[in-house]
């Protein structure tokens, strides 16, 4: 859920940012702020603030999802072949037009190359979450795992995350292999 949320979101500001330069130098110090901060760090305020349940540990998903897509977004969305920008203009082809047909397709390479890596990251969001403030899920068997030196439970619960994260980021792959069979980057 984490992902969908940051990726959601990142490709909502991507969009703004991308096409204003203003918007972008004001917004974009922001999420660099929210990137940089460690998320083990804002993870016990969010627990506090929104409670334990579900809300805050998608919450700190989307953020470790967020900033990672919102780059490659900004970057795919201007990725942009300038001929191809210039003949859109000259049919009079509206801005949702060019976005659509043009902007879009372009950005779609960049768009699966940060989904793949935020796959990883949203996991890891969603354990930090569970370490943090959970009495269920992955990351807190591994927390309560270290405490009672249960290293058998800690292995397996690590090798479920693996295999998780894998999992994920082969589902992204597949889907861009579908997606982008017509770019020659799948070639």
């Amino acid at each position: 859920m984490g992902f969908f949320v940051g990726t959601i979101l990142a490709l909502i500001g991507g969009i703004v940012m991308s096409h204003s330069r203003v918007l972008e130098r004001m917004m974009l110090p922001v999420a660099v702020l929210a990137n940089v901060t460690p998320i083990v760090v804002i993870a016990p305020l969010f627990m506090i603030w929104f409670g334990f349940g579900s809300f805050p540990k998608i919450l700190i998903s989307a953020i470790c999802t967020f900033f990672p897509m919102l780059i490659n977004s900004i970057a795919g969305f201007r990725s942009v072949d300038e001929n191809n920008y210039e003949y859109m203009q000259s049919l009079h082809a509206s801005k949702l037009e060019i976005f659509l047909k043009l902007r879009l397709p372009n950005s779609l390479p960049y768009l699966f190359t940060a989904a793949k890596t935020c796959m990883s990251m949203s996991v890891i969001g969603a354990v930090v979450g569970e370490m943090v403030g959970s009495t269920k899920g992955l990351g807190n068997i591994v927390t309560q795992s270290a405490n009672y030196l249960e290293m058998d439970r800690m292995f397996s619960a690590i090798i479920l995350l693996a295999t998780m994260g894998i999992l994920m980021t082969n589902v992204v792959r597949l889907l861009e292999r579908q997606l982008l069979a017509w770019h020659r980057s799948e070639r």
